[in-house]
């Protein structure tokens, strides 16, 4: 291989050799092993010694598993305290992925490793540490300008900085890598589909299986076209929005067991592996010994040998290597990697499912023989049938390294990488003006070609550093899976403190799978601060709980029940029929439908689901019923049914025989179909209301709290009750219940178009009299509740009116007063259900409520 002095290189350390690829063109490259042992580094022997990397660790004696002198041991003096000086590098790859691979962390942990050469004096070095200097070994070897590291997939952001702040060299996963050497021999084949567009169009996707010394991965690889500078360019996208295609099997485990079937002792098995290069020729040489391939089926059935796992789980990093190994049949094995494809594949874009351009196999452990004339690759092969299968024997990752090297310091095409969003939580309002968790957008799902910035289009506004503070903690959001987030809690620390509430507005630059990003915290008034996040605050945390609550932020809702309708069919037939006939005994059938057929009834739903052993949904407004609150009778299980119902109850309530009785039964009845009631009896009660008001029956208020919806009516029975209530507080309990009820299902009763502050405050204060009079009389029963529910379903008003009932005002003390006096004097008078009502409506006053303060005692009452 000819070097120059400005080299574009590839560096590959995770196979069971070092592979170097230069690339001196765009598709030109050589590739190399320069050593024919696993990637190591030495751990010094005395203080202040480097790290030996590199060629010279492959030929040191250290660590080799000599019997003597003991800096060849493993472990030095037999004694696994004292480890051992050689380190390979599958294990400090292991390591740092397993503490990265919770991604989104900003802490990477302990990845120090060490040992004692005199069995005394403990001497180590970061993984992160000895991984940089092995790299920037082979760059001072081969005479590196622009060097591009393949790194295992699954490795984190933490893992990523580590890595880059020690070596500074461009990070590439491995999947990307083998993408890339496919991509650039096999660029001519798709012309057809050639596009101008920077970002090319998909042509379908690569699967690429990497079989390498450490973790083995599954994955489909979004591959796009285009044309630049008059050539036709594959890209690959890389896309681990939802997580890896990590496979549960390590390649060094597979030479392992095969050491065994040579080698009795933990010396003899690493200097079978590890201190020579006499088992990787085995392999080149396909070996026939029947011992060797029954270790490797057997490593395929249970991941690692029970024997090596004996010997090797004391010496310092290699528990690790041990884990997360499941037991697999042959047929069981090659299912699963066909499970983890597809899971994989439905991340991708929908335009890359159908077509799969070939599949892949490259890495150390493909040419290993499992029988005489099978290899390792050619058994995972059968796993994707009818595609285009190349298997390699590890050099493609380095290869597509080196391309990649020689694309970014030419600016070619390369590949892409897609951003997973970031999205930073505050307290905002929703549609309906309630203050709910919201989220804004600081990192914009999207692709970013290799080695490009991306930054935030819009810096994200409307957060405040509060006065006199020092630092502005954010919760950042990031997608997992599919409608799963993973949250976590930052902070940056600004100078000095604010001396007033200062806005911030805050910028995200970042290179995507270049370690952390860069996140800027400045305040919106010119130069009183800059400053960036410090990821090693970052922390796990849960979403962040909801501001608290004032009001009851939505309205019930009855939705339609199957099961209901079951109780309630015969009786709405038996029901038709009455209205249809003589009506000899309609009042009985009004009755038995509301009582008998669960008319009336509008159970939790969540609590229904539960005692029938289904999923609860998680929503405490919503209620099942026979009909729905939103008056759709076409979700009822017979829809025709209850319009024939409906259309007869219209007829008869205007049949002039009729009787008073059958008619306040029929009206008390229909309007259980709330919005769904017959016109009629509407517009009947609302002639009511504005003719006389005394007239008003207890039908009509029922009617009018589960029935009206248009913002005139409402607006009308307000008047109404502030008139009623002016009267006199005798008998105004139906009153009451009404007004509770509208303001339950209707999502608008309280704005401020449809009741004025003067005349609600009014309302509130009459109700507040007749509270008062029931608790000096110690008469606790309905219209009690019907009080204190009806102060808690008015504190909606808040979401118009911020200062409603505020702590400044007099009636919210009169509240306060009477609902802690009514805890503190007569809990032995009070029942659980109105215990429960008042400490609800108490913190709800307070702003100090949650949906979790809600039940049924509230939301049914």
């Amino acid at each position: 291989m000819k070097l120059s002095n400005s080299n574009c290189i590839g560096v590959d350390l995770t196979q069971s050799v070092p592979h170097i690829a230069v690339a001196s063109g765009s598709a030109k490259v050589e590739s190399s092993i320069p050593a024919s042992s696993p990637p190591a580094a030495l751990l010094p022997v005395l203080r202040g010694e480097s790290i030996i990397a590199g060629a010279v660790a492959h030929t040191h004696r250290r660590g080799i598993g000599g019997n003597w002198p003991p800096e060849c041991q493993v472990p030095v003096g037999g004694n696994f305290k004292n480890g051992t000086g050689r380190v390979p590098l599958v294990c400090a790859w292991t390591r740092l992925a397993n503490l990265s691979s919770q991604t989104f962390s900003g802490v990477l942990g302990d990845t120090e490793v060490s040992w004692q050469p005199s069995g005394q004096i403990k001497l180590g070095a970061l993984s992160e540490k000895i991984i940089s200097d092995s790299v920037q070994a082979w760059e001072k070897k081969y005479h590196s300008k622009k060097t591009v590291v393949v790194v295992p997939d699954s490795l984190g952001e933490a893992a990523q900085q580590a890595l880059i702040d020690n070596c500074g060299s461009f990070l590439i996963p491995r999947p990307i890598a083998v993408a890339m050497s496919w991509c650039r021999k096999n660029a001519d084949k798709f012309s057809e589909a050639v596009t101008q567009s920077p970002r090319g169009a998909t042509l379908g996707h690569l699967l690429v299986v990497t079989l390498t010394f450490d973790q083995w991965e599954v994955v489909p690889i979004e591959i796009r076209i285009m044309a630049y500078k008059e050539k036709i360019w594959l890209i690959p996208v890389r896309n681990r929005v939802a997580g890896g295609g990590e496979f549960p099997r390590l390649g060094v485990n597979f030479f392992l067991a095969m050491a065994t079937s040579k080698e009795e002792s933990l010396q003899g098995i690493w200097k079978n592996v590890f201190g020579s290069g006499l088992l990787t020729e085995n392999i080149d040489n396909h070996s026939s010994n029947m011992n060797l391939f029954q270790s490797v089926r057997d490593c395929i059935t249970d991941g690692f040998s029970s024997r090596v796992e004996d010997l090797f789980h004391k010496l310092d990093l290699w528990g690790e290597i041990f884990t997360d190994s499941i037991k697999l049949s042959p047929g069981m094995f090659q299912d699963h990697l066909s499970v983890i494809y597809r899971k994989q594949l439905s991340c991708l874009p929908e335009n890359a499912h159908g077509r799969c351009l070939g599949v892949v196999l490259d890495g150390s452990c493909s040419y290993i023989q499992i029988a005489k004339n099978r290899s390792l690759g050619e058994f995972v092969a059968g796993a994707f049938k009818d595609q285009e299968i190349a298997i390699c024997n590890g050099a493609e990752a380095a290869r597509g390294a080196a391309i990649t090297a020689f694309a970014l310091e030419h600016n070619l095409p390369s590949y892409r990488e897609t951003i997973i969003p970031i999205d930073i939580h505050y307290h905002g309002k929703n549609e309906q003006g309630d203050y709910v968790n919201a989220y804004k957008l600081l990192v914009e799902g999207t692709t970013v070609e290799a080695g490009k910035e991306y930054k935030s289009k819009e810096p994200v506004r409307g957060l405040y550093i509060k006065q006199g503070e020092r630092n502005i903690t954010l919760t950042l959001r990031r997608s997992s899976e599919r409608d799963l987030y993973l949250f976590r809690k930052v902070t940056a620390e600004i100078p000095k403190p604010t001396t007033f509430d200062e806005e911030v507005k805050i910028v995200a630059h970042l290179r995507p799978g270049q370690g952390f990003a860069n996140v800027f915290v400045d305040s919106v008034n010119e130069n009183v601060f800059r400053t960036r996040l410090d990821w090693r605050t970052m922390g796990n945390c849960e979403e962040p709980p909801p501001p608290p609550l004032a009001y009851l932020p939505e309205v019930s809702r009855v939705v339609h029940d199957e099961y209901m309708w079951r109780d309630a069919e015969y009786y709405v037939k038996v029901a038709i029929r009455e209205l249809r006939g003589g009506g000899a005994n309609l009042e009985g059938a009004m009755r038995d439908l509301r009582n008998q057929g669960k008319f009336n009834q509008w159970p939790m739903a969540d609590d229904y689901d539960v005692y029938r052993g289904q999923q609860p949904q998680g929503d405490i407004f919503r209620h099942y019923g026979v009909c729905p609150s939103d008056g759709d009778l076409d979700s009822v299980s017979s829809p025709s049914l209850m319009r024939e119902f409906a259309n007869e109850c219209e007829k008869k309530f205007v049949n002039i025989r009729i009787r008073p009785s059958e008619r306040k039964q029929l009206q008390q009845t229909a309007s259980w179909m709330y919005l769904a009631c017959p016109q009629v009896i509407i517009v009947n009660v609302r002639k009511n209301l504005k003719n006389n008001l005394a007239l008003i029956s207890q039908e009509d208020l029922h009617t009018i709290g589960l029935c009206w919806s248009k913002s005139d009516d409402i607006s009308m029975f307000f008047n109404a009750l502030d008139q009623r209530l002016r009267q006199g507080t005798i008998g105004v309990n139906n009153w009451l219940r009404a007004c509770r009820n509208i303001v339950r299902f209707r999502d608008a009763a309280l704005h401020v178009d449809i009741i004025g502050n003067g005349q609600l405050n009014k309302i509130v204060d009459r109700i507040l009299k007749i509270l008062e009079r029931q608790v000096e009389e110690e008469n606790f029963s309905i219209i009690f509740n019907n009080c204190i529910l009806t102060c808690l379903y008015l504190l909606k008003r808040r979401r118009y009116d911020k200062d409603f009932l505020n702590n400044e005002s007099p009636e919210y003390d009169r509240i306060d007063q009477i609902l802690r006096g009514l805890l503190k004097k007569q809990s032995k008078n009070l029942n659980d259900r109105q215990c429960s009502i008042i400490k609800t409506t108490l913190k709800f006053l307070r702003k100090e409520a949650s949906l979790k303060d809600l039940d049924s005692s509230v939301l049914t009452g």
